[in-house]
């Protein structure tokens, strides 16, 4: 579908028209804990063990600590 082909085309270059860069600098960075807290304690200590039990590459056990702690 060689029609088909050249609307896409027509509509990406018209797209790209309405995209802008821009730079900005970063003076601060505030960051905030959200690890459960808003939930009841007896569900932040199932969601700690669940963490503790799980081998993964995204520190599940750092971040059971970092609950504990929290407790």
């Amino acid at each position: 579908m060689p029609g088909k082909s050249k609307n896409i085309k027509k509509k990406k270059n018209k797209m790209l028209k309405g995209i802008v860069g821009l730079r900005i600098k970063v003076e601060h960075i505030e960051a905030a804990f959200k690890l459960s807290q808003n939930q009841s304690k007896e569900l932040r200590k199932k969601v700690i063990r669940a963490l503790e039990e799980t081998y993964d590459l995204y520190d599940s056990k750092e971040i059971a600590k970092e609950m504990k702690e929290r407790l």
